[in-house]
């Protein structure tokens, strides 16, 4: 299909790592789609039903009959009675046709359900794990920037303390040193540690979002072309049972010709354009996740201002304020 001027895959984004109502609002789309089907189902079953029940009437009806031989009016009230066998003819017929239409809306239904539901669940566990990994990504910065902080202290001390030697003995500076020194050495160890761990989050944050964008991509043609499909089954349906009730009964044929008007208005390309119109979360791509180690974090630690994430633009950092 694909002839509307408008797609999924353009308009349902959102900017916010954390949020799917993108997905959400696509996901609710296919429900209402189901919901739909099921209904119209539901319908066919029941018409189906009382299309028999009709038949079950009309022929006991049928069965009652005159012995007495009453001439020309005689001979019009058999022919009633013959059409009254016609007629429940025609409502057997019926009856047998809406349920053939329903159950393979149902076999349609069913379809159309284990496919969404195999997409939903894939893009939805992609989705958690890659915002998982992000809020890791927020804290490790956190725990980065203390470690950097701890380190920026005990490097301070050292040289705190070889500037400020001459004021105590040799035996006191030496044993002021080591202390001061392992301190240090301790506190740039940890923080290479955290440096490294936090590196690696990052990567894996990217190449997460970079899997769930392109299932979500995957997911929005997929869902696409199933709604597309849902409304050219469900036009043809309907026109079906519409050629039912004209073969069931005449006197309905001008209600099944209005119907037929307005299934010949039906468009694919407006009902996806105007949906997406209404419910589109945007076109933009949740922003990418950046280190920002040591070469970003260079000003004093008395005076540093702790980085924040911005709300729009091409990079977001982890949140340590």
């Amino acid at each position: 299909m694909g002839r509307h001027n408008k797609s999924f895959v353009e308009n349902f984004w959102v900017e916010d790592i954390n949020s799917s109502s993108g997905f959400d609002v696509l996901c609710a789309r296919m429900r209402d789609g189901r919901k739909l089907c099921k209904e119209i189902d539901d319908y066919l079953r029941q018409r189906s039903k009382i299309e028999t029940q009709y038949v079950k009437e009309l022929q006991k009806l049928n069965k009652q009959d005159n012995k007495e031989d009453l001439g020309g009016l005689e001979i019009a009230w058999r022919e009633m009675k013959q059409q009254t066998e016609r007629i429940a003819h025609h409502h057997d017929l019926a009856a047998k046709h809406f349920l053939n239409v329903a159950n393979e809306l149902t076999s349609f239904n069913t379809e159309q359900k284990k496919v969404t539901k195999e997409w939903e669940d894939k893009v939805s566990k992609l989705h958690s794990a890659a915002k998982n990994t992000y809020a890791k990504v927020n804290n490790q910065q956190k725990v980065y920037v203390s470690k950097y902080d701890e380190n920026s202290s005990a490097q301070a001390a050292l040289k705190y303390n070889e500037k400020h030697s001459s004021n105590i003995t040799p035996k006191e500076m030496d044993k002021l040193e080591q202390k001061t020194r392992t301190k240090a050495d301790k506190a740039r160890d940890e923080l290479e540690k955290t440096d490294t761990l936090y590196q690696n989050l990052v990567k894996q944050v990217q190449e997460e979002m970079s899997t769930w964008e392109k299932e979500m991509s995957s997911l929005c043609k997929k869902f696409q072309d199933l709604d597309e499909q849902r409304i050219d089954h469900l036009r043809d349906y309907l026109w079906k049972c519409t050629n039912i009730d004209s073969q069931a009964n005449v006197d309905h044929d001008q209600c099944c010709e209005n119907v037929r008007l307005i299934l010949e208005k039906c468009d694919i390309d407006n009902d996806i354009d105007h949906f997406i119109t209404k419910h589109k979360t945007g076109n933009r791509h949740p922003a990418r996740v950046e280190y920002k180690g040591h070469a970003k974090i260079s000003t004093p630690v008395s005076n540093r201002r702790l980085p924040s994430i911005p709300n729009s633009g091409s990079h977001i950092y982890a949140d340590v304020s």
